[in-house]
């Protein structure tokens, strides 16, 4: 990532000695290599993190082409069963002839009430 040799190492030691002083040097290594470490523990973390979302994200992305594999499977079923051409150009599948009974299915005109018809009105005579 960064490219520090030996030499930059060096030169910024010497310029922390003259800034720094000799007494107060071991001190500043000593937080450098702490900070140092709490960063190489973070991007580690990080790093980490983004693994588990990663596999997450393939793991769903998997799941959906299974889905979809389904799905498809599925919609050749449908489309390889008989259908018969309609009015509006659109295909309905065949009925086969034991569904098919002799019996209307629903209400019939004879099925209405007779409490429909208007009744006369009536008058009351004292």
């Amino acid at each position: 990532m960064f490219d520090i040799g030996f030499w930059e190492l060096l030169i910024v030691a010497i310029v922390a000695l003259f800034v720094v002083g000799p007494e107060r040097v071991p001190g500043l290594i000593r937080s450098t290599g702490q900070w140092v470490g709490r960063i190489r523990a973070f991007t580690q973390s990080v790093r980490q993190e983004l693994d588990q979302e990663i596999s997450k994200v393939e793991e769903m992305k998997r799941l959906t082409q299974e889905q979809m594999e389904i799905f498809n499977r599925n919609a050749l079923a449908e489309n390889d069963k008989p259908t018969v051409p309609t009015a509006a150009g659109r295909s309905a599948p065949v009925v086969p002839n034991s569904a098919v009974s002799d019996e209307p299915s629903g209400p019939q005109p004879a099925d209405v009430a007779s409490d429909a018809s208007p009744k006369p009105a009536t008058t009351k005579t004292d």
